[in-house]
């Protein structure tokens, strides 16, 4: 019977940040949808998102994270748990990494159009 419990236990405590973890990738793959993310990894706080193209612009970064992952924050999706976000170019290789401090994303996305990006800029750097 003891050995029960502990299997029951222990099956819990590795199911349940599995599945924490998958809802965070499905949230963070929904939010990149418009882009059509081809995969999705979240690991330690930080948020890897392969899109296919062969080359991430600045256009497409600048867009992907206040019009995609920070309009999280309006639909009640927790971004404040994630710290970096990479987007990346089909390969892995090439593109730009948002640092995303708590509330930043909230401030985002009601700010005015015209000073998103300067802020966005301000917390990113290239991969």
């Amino acid at each position: 019977m003891l050995f029960k419990k502990l299997a029951v236990i222990f099956f819990i405590g590795i199911c349940l940040p599995l599945t924490s973890t998958a809802q965070s990738v499905a949230e963070v793959k929904d939010l990149f949808r418009d882009w059509s993310p081809q995969g999705v990894t979240i690991e330690e706080g930080i948020a890897t998102v392969i899109l296919p193209q062969s080359r991430i612009t600045a256009d497409i970064f600048y867009s992907s994270i206040p019009f995609g992952f920070c309009f999280g924050a309006l639909f009640g999706v927790d971004v404040d748990n994630i710290e970096e976000v990479s987007v990346l170019n089909q390969h892995g290789q090439q593109g730009w990494v948002f640092e995303n401090d708590p509330g930043l994303c909230e401030q985002l996305v009601n700010m005015p159009a015209n000073s998103v990006k300067t802020i966005v800029a301000g917390h990113s750097r290239l991969y």
